[in-house]
């Protein structure tokens, strides 16, 4: 994504119980790891730099066995806004199959990004 274009549409919310979180849906999704740049337009434009890195759910930058075991504890919880990031295959649910995404993606790094 830094050295290459990838066009996307995005659809911007504001969290309704964070005022401060910004909700930024890409439609496609980014790229797995990758470092995407994100150029933002409005009132003030900003760049920022984001890394892709599927099944980090802690967002510690690598995919190990404290993801699969932060989805293990919130299994059969339902999706909100303090846990959607759990739901790695996207199905609305905090399952065991969601453990299995992240125990086969085990000692996948996030790229650096400038």
């Amino acid at each position: 994504c830094v050295n290459n274009t990838y066009p996307a549409t995005a659809n911007v919310t504001v969290d309704g119980g964070d005022s401060s979180l910004l909700v930024v849906t890409l439609d496609p999704a980014l790229p797995d790891e990758d470092c995407c740049r994100v150029d933002l337009a409005g009132p003030s434009t900003s760049n920022l730099y984001i890394t892709i890195l599927k099944c980090d759910v802690n967002l510690d930058g690598a995919v190990s066995s404290a993801d699969s075991a932060s989805i293990k504890q919130r299994l059969g919880q339902p999706i909100g806004s303090g846990n959607f990031q759990y739901d790695v295959n996207l199905n609305g649910y905090i399952t065991a199959s969601d453990s299995g995404s992240v125990n086969q993606r085990i000692g996948n790094v996030a790229p650096a990004c400038p």
